[in-house]
């Protein structure tokens, strides 16, 4: 069972992880992009935005790892509009 204290160890964690990965960010934008493209140089604050950015863009505002059954979940869709044919088969219309 989850205590309030361990809830706030998680959010602490959470905040400590974001920073250390921001400070990441920055330093590899700072090194590689104006080098390799020619950008501009970034601050802490918009190498957070830029971290929150791609969270939001590839994985969305989910929790966790819900995305694992997704797949499964076109399987099982697909298996019940064509059978047991394969995609090729099925694209075919037999």
């Amino acid at each position: 069972m989850y205590t309030q204290h361990s809830h706030f160890g998680r959010i602490i964690f959470g905040a400590a992880l974001f920073a250390l990965v921001s400070v990441f960010v920055l330093i590899l934008w700072n090194w590689l992009m104006p080098a390799i493209f020619g950008l501009g140089q970034v601050n802490y604050l918009q190498s957070a935005g830029l971290l929150l950015l791609s969270k939001i863009l590839f994985s969305g505002f989910g929790r966790g790892r819900h995305h694992i059954g997704e797949r499964d979940l076109w399987r099982n869709k697909f298996e019940m509009r064509f059978g047991n044919r394969n995609f090729h088969e099925a694209e075919k219309g037999d």
